[in-house]
């Protein structure tokens, strides 16, 4: 009987252990995309500040570049390589 009870604790500690670690996880989670939505516009800046740092004639290869690069993730392909 001594030996039940001892287990049944230690399955409710088990429980409660594998709880709070998901709660942790979600939170964590939560945590982590609201500081990446907040960094977007760091990035965005840093984006811009560079390009306008080139020299003229390669910002527009630069703008180019870019912009097919986020069509790509956008659209989901992979950059070459067969499929």
């Amino acid at each position: 009987m001594r030996t039940l009870s001892f287990g049944l604790i230690d399955f409710c500690q088990w429980l409660i252990d594998v709880v709070m670690s998901l709660i942790n996880l979600l939170v964590s989670l939560v945590e982590g995309i609201i500081q990446l939505l907040s960094l977007i516009p760091t990035a965005v800046s840093s984006l811009t500040v560079s390009i306008s740092a080139l020299p003229s004639f390669l910002v527009a290869f630069a703008t180019a570049t870019i912009t097919i690069s986020v069509i790509f993730i956008i659209v989901g392909r992979n950059s070459g390589g067969k499929n």
